[in-house]
């Protein structure tokens, strides 16, 4: 069975979480927020952000309806995958030939 991490209803996910579960790069990520495809982060501090849980539940759900079901890849049921589980998932290796 692959590792899962069930979401929380409250709390917040900084970017290196947030991207296990939206897996995206760091730039398109970025784009996706200042474009309001993406949730705003919440300033925790000078140099820190990060994304309410809810907000990210949110986005993978809308994605999901908007595309039929089909989620991005590592996203299952509002459960994030771990880019190593969903690659076990799938079969592949994380590991460039």
């Amino acid at each position: 069975m692959a590792n899962r991490t069930p979401l929380n209803d409250s709390g917040f996910l900084r970017l290196r979480q947030v991207l296990e579960i939206y897996p995206v790069s760091r730039s398109t990520w970025w784009q996706m927020v200042s474009t309001g495809r993406a949730p705003q982060p919440v300033k925790l501090g000078l140099r820190a952000v990060a994304w309410r849980v809810r907000d990210i539940r949110e986005l993978t759900e809308r994605v999901g309806a908007q595309s039929g079901g089909q989620t991005p890849e590592g996203v299952r049921n509002g459960v994030a995958l771990t880019r190593q589980a969903a690659l076990r998932q799938e079969g592949g290796s994380d590991h460039e030939d």
